[in-house]
């Protein structure tokens, strides 16, 4: 022990404390099986994505063509056909963000905090007198 713990020991009329050194083991190895099941995830989930956005942007060019075609035609089947094709393509888009939580939950990542927004006070309660009040509203 160094000087000064032992005059501090002296003076608080302590007995003087060892400190134990602690060994730590070394953090297991990742296994290469590991690492390659997470590469092809990886590859797997743009793959999946990279499709589902294909997807997603041949069905926004059908319902452009579509709803011309339903404009034009003003029959009731064309716009029956359109509406299915908007719910598919909704539907796509989110199995597109689907697929970002999915990832998240496999990888044990955590989603980022929702910002809370500010502190809004409905009724406040000024303890004093009005005359207190004023004299700090005016400044």
């Amino acid at each position: 022990m160094g000087k000064f713990n032992d005059n501090m020991n002296d003076f608080l009329e302590i007995a003087p404390v060892e400190t134990a050194v602690v060994e730590y083991d070394e953090p297991p190895e990742v296994e290469a099986e590991s690492l390659e099941a997470d590469k092809d995830f990886d590859q797997d989930f743009k793959q999946v994505k990279g499709q589902l956005q294909e997807i997603a942007d041949n069905g926004m060019n059908a319902i452009a063509k579509l709803s011309q075609i339903a404009d034009e035609g003003e029959h009731p089947r064309a716009f029956e056909v359109l509406a299915g094709l908007l719910k598919n393509t909704a539907e796509i888009s989110k199995n597109v963000l689907d697929i970002h939580e999915q990832k998240r939950k496999f990888k044990g990542i955590e989603p980022a905090a929702v910002a809370q927004p500010g502190i809004t006070v409905e009724k406040a309660v000024i303890v004093g007198t009005t005359a207190e009040l004023l004299k700090s509203v005016n400044g």
